[in-house]
């Protein structure tokens, strides 16, 4: 059967260390194509204070592992696609680094495991839950986890717009997604035409124009702030010289050009 289960370098901190724990895959041999899962921890005994998830054997996380979440509510959920599957032994998924608050003992969770296996079938693996057990001694601690020296911007990608019928009441929406070998992605941001102003977003996105006829720009930004921008181009998107609208502006901006010089010249100017 396969399993996704957490590791840590240590099992004993002092308070007010930190500690990273990881959380692996494996499939031993099973070929699967998508995951989930839930992580939760007791709150009064540690913080969270970063979740990452760079170089991850998912390809596409449907619900990432949110730092914000694990930190409001002591879980987070995470499921994801991996295209074409893997079989294979232990393959990263992605990390917590968490803070002792007090002395105790600390039992991290991963339960609500499920793998659907790459086969006609699509079947579903419900897999066994996991626990790590952290001690936490008295003696003050002050261990900080480094944080990844990251200066490389996320991966190239390709944003795509579309429309079905069965979706958003038939709107055009864009989709996307990247990956990000360092820290791993923060978020997305998309902006509509030249002019506009980038918002954040998750994809897919609805665009808020529907005529489909601008650029759109979607800015993939990692949690050390390096970022890529790409540009998809609606269908009925043309260039500057083929809109009749901005053309007809810019051959009136000519003629007045043209009539201002002979006015001039008629003065003597």
């Amino acid at each position: 059967a396969s399993s996704i289960y957490l590791e840590s370098q240590t099992q004993s901190v002092k308070q007010g260390d930190e500690f990273k724990i990881d959380i692996f895959l494996d499939t031993t041999g099973t070929t699967i194509n998508a995951l989930e899962g839930k992580i939760s921890y007791p709150e009064e005994i540690l913080e969270a204070k970063d979740v990452q998830n760079g170089n991850s054997v998912i390809t596409f996380w449907i619900d990432t592992p949110s730092l914000q979440n694990i930190k409001e509510t002591g879980s987070t959920t995470f499921s994801g696609i991996i295209p074409g599957g893997y079989s294979g032994g232990k393959a990263y998924l992605f990390s917590v680094v968490f803070k002792s608050k007090v002395s105790g003992t600390a039992n991290i969770f991963l339960d609500s495991l499920k793998v659907i296996q790459n086969n006609e079938e699509g079947k579903v693996e419900i897999i066994k839950n996991n626990t790590y057990q952290i001690n936490i001694s008295k003696e003050k601690g002050t261990n900080v986890v480094s944080s990844i020296n990251d200066i490389k911007n996320p991966e190239s990608f390709v944003s795509i717009i579309t429309k079905n019928d069965e979706m958003f009441s038939g709107n055009y929406f864009i989709v996307f997604n990247t990956q990000d070998k360092g820290v791993g992605i923060d978020h997305y941001e998309v902006k509509e035409g030249i002019w506009g102003k980038y918002k954040r977003a998750d994809s897919p996105y609805v665009l808020e124009n529907q005529k489909n006829n601008d650029v759109v720009y979607v800015k993939a930004v990692d949690k050390n702030n390096n970022e890529i921008i790409v540009t998809t181009y609606g269908s009925s998107w043309k260039p500057w010289y083929k809109n009749p609208y901005i053309l007809s502006i810019f051959m009136l901006f000519i003629l007045f050009l043209g009539l201002g010089k002979n006015y001039f010249k008629k003065k003597n100017f």
